[in-house]
């Protein structure tokens, strides 16, 4: 996928939004077993890049508080361990 810095966030969204579509076809008609397959991978890639993921965050937040996001929307954007 593009980053953020070569497309308009609507598209970007739009784009999300139709793999996020895709894939739930795809696991919609899935055994169980694929199923926990595939969120047992996705946690482990999520561990793998913990730290990436944190570092990003971190650059969101301090972006967002720049931007002045209330504290609630900070809270519903912050990650954590």
């Amino acid at each position: 996928m593009d980053t953020v810095d070569t497309m308009n966030i609507a598209d970007l969204m739009r784009r999300i939004g139709e793999a996020a579509r895709d894939a739930q076809r795809t696991l919609a008609g899935a055994s169980t077993e694929v199923k926990n397959k595939a969120l047992v991978e996705s946690a482990k890639s999520l561990r793998r890049r913990q730290n990436e993921i944190l570092s990003e965050n971190a650059k969101d937040m301090a972006t967002a508080t720049e931007k002045g996001l209330s504290a609630a929307m900070l809270d519903r954007l912050e990650l954590n361990e």
